[in-house]
């Protein structure tokens, strides 16, 4: 490192004389330039100038250090940064406060109480008439559902009454129908006649042409059905009253009717049998 030093200590006088003679010799060049292009009036002799002697200095290089082989330090391995945990503030319990006591009692305000608006007596008198007006219309409202009420009675009542009596009456036909009623012969009406035969077996006994006449007393329902056959008076011989029977339930007859209305009717029919020659 000294010799370094003394090197570019000697370095800096030689590089100062070097430039000086540089600059010189760049003068001397530009003031002959300048003199050669001028006009000369006058020829005169050059002087003869000196060579400039020019000394090359020659600079020393300065020596070369070598540097000593930089040794690789071992990557520093960075430790991470220790987290510091932030210390736990414990919360302080909550201080439930006291309610506070007033010592004075609390007054209650009164209620304010309104004044009642003015009414005149215009509108008095017209409130008073139409209170009126409406008791009056309720009034007959109610007499008029009431009116309906005993209307609506009254017709359920009669209804009632009325199928009371169709009852009885109906009844009493009923009753007066299911008794027999006696009609005569005249008033018996045949829907289907049967046909009296002279029996055969009577025939036989009896002479030809001989009549014999028997009287039936036959009891017909309200439908015209002959329910019943009884001897009324016997024709005097047994065969020929029992063909009279059985040929009478045979036939049908028109309903007896009593005021329009049927019933079970009692009649008395004469047959006359003739013997066949």
């Amino acid at each position: 490192m000294r010799n370094s030093d003394n090197n570019k200590k000697m370095l800096k006088p030689l590089n100062v004389a070097t430039l000086v003679v540089v600059l010189a010799f760049h003068a001397a060049t530009g003031w002959s330039v300048v003199h050669s292009e001028m006009p000369k009036s006058v020829v005169k002799q050059p002087k003869d100038t000196p060579p400039i002697e020019i000394k090359i200095v020659e600079t020393l290089s300065e020596p070369v250090i070598k540097s000593e082989p930089v040794v690789k330090s071992e990557p520093v391995v960075k430790s991470e940064p220790v987290v510091k945990s932030e210390p736990v503030v414990k919360s302080e319990p909550v201080v439930k406060s006291e309610p506070v006591i007033s010592s004075e009692p609390v007054v209650k305000s009164e209620p304010v109480v309104k004044s009642e608006p003015v009414i005149s007596s215009e509108e008095t008198d017209r409130q008073q008439w139409e209170s009126e007006q409406l008791a009056a219309k309720k009034q007959t409202e109610r007499q008029a559902e009431a009116q309906r009420k005993a209307k609506e009675d009254a017709e359920r009542q009669a209804k009632v009454q009325s199928k009371a009596r169709e009852d009885v009456e109906r009844q009493a036909r009923e009753a007066a129908s299911n008794q027999p009623v006696n009609f005569s012969a005249s008033q018996a009406s045949w829907e289907s006649m049967p046909t009296f035969n002279f029996p055969e077996r009577a025939a036989r006994r009896a002479h030809s042409g001989e009549t014999f006449t028997v009287q039936l007393r036959l009891q017909v329902n309200r439908q015209g059905d002959i329910d019943s056959v009884s001897i009324a008076l016997s024709s005097g011989n047994a065969a020929i009253d029992q063909a009279a029977i059985r040929q009478a339930k045979q036939g049908r007859f028109h309903p007896f009717k009593q005021n329009d209305v049927a019933v079970v009717g009692m009649v008395t029919l004469p047959i006359t049998y003739v013997a066949p020659r």
